[in-house]
Formats: structure tokens, C-alpha cells, sequence
């Protein structure tokens, strides 16, 4: 980044993602992949880029990004029996027994 520019650190961080995203499928096509990503990264470009190369992924946000699924998760939330730590095991329980997801798959945490 020029340090004599200002610059959208959100910005930074998905176009290098996009270039990691490309440069990942080039060299280990057949590699499933699994993205764990924080909150810059739930946009539209991103669940793209992992639905095209068939990748998983687990996103944290936070309330305000994307209001729509935050509202719906709030609403959910009271028929939740299963813990975010269930949901993970089972996620490594069937990548190492599978060794790969047939489809991937999405989690919001």
C-alpha cells in the first residue's frame, strides 16, 4: 500500500483474496479447501469466488454486515440445539473421514 495514500484496508484485503483465490485454484486444483474468514469478508465476490472453485467456507460478521442474514440468524437462534463447537467437529469429523466435501458448504459464526 503507498504510505503516502490513503486506502480502504477492507478493500486491500478482498483484492488479495481474489489473488490468493486465483493463484490457490492454479496451483492445487483438486486441493478442497475450507475458507475460515473474519468479518471484511462476507460480500458477494467472496461467496462467488468459493462457490466457483467448489470451496468451503465459515464467516464471522458482525451485527450490521449484512442485515438480512443477521436478522434471520437472530431469529433462529431460539431453535439452536446444536453448538458452534458441533458444528466444527462435524465439519473435521467428515473432511477426515471423506478426505474431501462432495459439495461445499457455508457457516456464518
Amino acid at each position: 500500500n503507498p504510505s503516502d495514500k490513503e486506502y480502504d484496508k477492507q478493500d486491500c484485503e478482498r483484492k488479495a483474496f481474489t489473488r490468493l483465490a486465483a493463484r490457490l485454484k492454479q496451483d492445487f486444483p483438486r486441493l478442497p479447501i475450507l475458507i475460515l474468514a473474519d468479518g471484511l469478508y462476507p460480500y458477494e465476490g467472496f461467496f462467488m469466488t468459493c462457490k466457483s472453485n467448489n470451496w468451503s467456507y465459515i464467516v464471522t460478521f458482525k451485527e450490521g454486515n449484512l442485515p438480512t442474514i443477521w436478522e434471520e440468524t437472530r431469529e433462529l437462534q431460539v431453535y439452536q440445539t446444536v453448538t458452534v463447537s458441533d458444528i466444527l467437529l462435524q465439519i473435521c469429523h467428515q473432511n477426515r473421514s471423506e478426505l474431501a466435501l462432495k459439495e461445499p458448504c457455508g457457516a456464518f459464526l
